[in-house]
């Protein structure tokens, strides 16, 4: 029988600091409590920016043996737009932008970027307690190995929604969770 891991989209979310987290709980202890309660989370920041890596190292000692991140690649290296100040000080030399201040990616930017992300969650991978879902390679190398992200089905919160909270706004009924089940089973 194969391992399911539960978790969220990140241990941040608005929608979480307003219902989920006991009142008054300090920001620092927000990872540590969740880890309490699920098995894994989704990484959303570095999607926006590059941890550094003390911060990672910290994920890792606030979180219990076998709790796993699903770290997401920086946007500009999934392809989508993302302003120079999303980057490391150190990749910000020589960075050519878009008029309205877009990072242009190129091979050498795009290498350096990988780089920077690889390094910044190394604390994840030397700990053979923690580990990420997705390996750092774009192949199966785990044929084991599933990932399934439960995003909810909002299209119009998709579309027009101001905040992740509102794009994300979704409760699943019992009919969507089976379906999603029998995906997870298959």
């Amino acid at each position: 029988m194969g391992r399911i891991v539960v978790g969220t989209s990140s241990w941040a979310d608005p929608g979480f600091l307003e219902e989920w987290y006991p009142p008054g709980l300090p920001a620092l202890d927000r990872l540590s409590w969740y880890a309490g309660h699920f098995d894994g989370v989704d990484v959303n920041s570095t999607f926006y920016a590059v941890p550094a890596v003390g911060q990672v190292r910290r994920w890792v000692d606030e979180t219990p043996a076998g709790f796993t991140f699903d770290v997401k690649l920086h946007r500009l290296l999934s392809r989508h737009s993302a302003p120079a100040d999303s980057l490391p000080p150190a990749l910000l030399v020589g960075v050519r932008t878009t008029p309205r201040g877009r990072v242009r990616l190129d091979d050498q930017l795009e290498a350096a970027l990988a780089d920077a992300v690889l390094a910044a969650v190394a604390p994840l991978a030397p700990h053979d307690d923690h580990f990420t879902i997705m390996p750092p390679v774009d192949a199966v190398t785990n044929p084991r190995v599933a990932y399934l992200r439960a995003h909810g089905r909002n299209r119009a919160g998709y579309v027009r929604g101001r905040s992740v909270a509102d794009r994300f706004a979704w409760r699943y009924d019992d009919a969507e969770l089976e379906e999603i089940g029998a995906r997870a089973r298959a």
